[in-house]
C-alpha cells in the first residue's frame, strides 16, 4: 500500500516535470520565432533597393555563412553577420534561412512565370 505522503510527492514531481517541460518547450518555440522573425526583419532591410541578382547573390551568401561556419562572413552581408553562430544549431538554421528560401522561391516562381509571359506574347 502506497501511503498518501508518496503518493503526494510523485505527484508533485510528476506536475513540476510536466511544467519543466512544457516551459522548455515553449521556450524553445519563442526562440525560433523570433530568429526566423529577426531574420525576416534584416532580409528586408537588406534587399530593398538592390537589384534581383544582388538580392540573389546575398541569398547564397547568407544560407553558406549560416550553413557553414568554417569562414569569415563576407563584409557584403553587414549586420547579417550575426547569424553565422547559428550554423552550429540545425534547428536554428533552418529558422534563420526560412524567409530566405521563400524570397528565393519567390524569385524563381517570378521569373518562371516571366519566361511564360514572354511566350504567350
Amino acid at each position: 500500500m502506497t501511503s498518501v505522503a508518496a503518493a503526494g510527492r510523485r505527484t508533485a514531481t510528476s506536475v513540476v516535470a510536466r511544467s519543466f517541460l512544457n516551459f522548455e518547450e515553449t521556450s524553445v518555440e519563442k526562440l525560433l520565432r523570433r530568429i526566423d522573425n529577426i531574420a525576416r526583419s534584416m532580409l528586408t532591410d537588406t534587399i530593398v533597393g538592390k537589384p534581383v541578382e544582388e538580392v540573389r547573390h546575398l541569398i547564397g551568401l547568407f544560407t553558406k555563412m549560416v550553413t557553414s561556419a568554417e569562414e569569415e562572413p563576407p563584409e557584403e552581408l553587414g549586420d547579417l553577420e550575426a547569424f553565422q553562430g547559428v550554423a552550429q544549431f540545425p534547428v536554428r538554421v533552418k529558422c534563420a534561412t526560412l524567409a530566405w528560401h521563400t524570397l528565393e522561391d519567390g524569385l524563381k516562381q517570378r521569373e518562371a512565370g516571366e519566361r511564360v509571359a514572354h511566350h504567350e506574347e
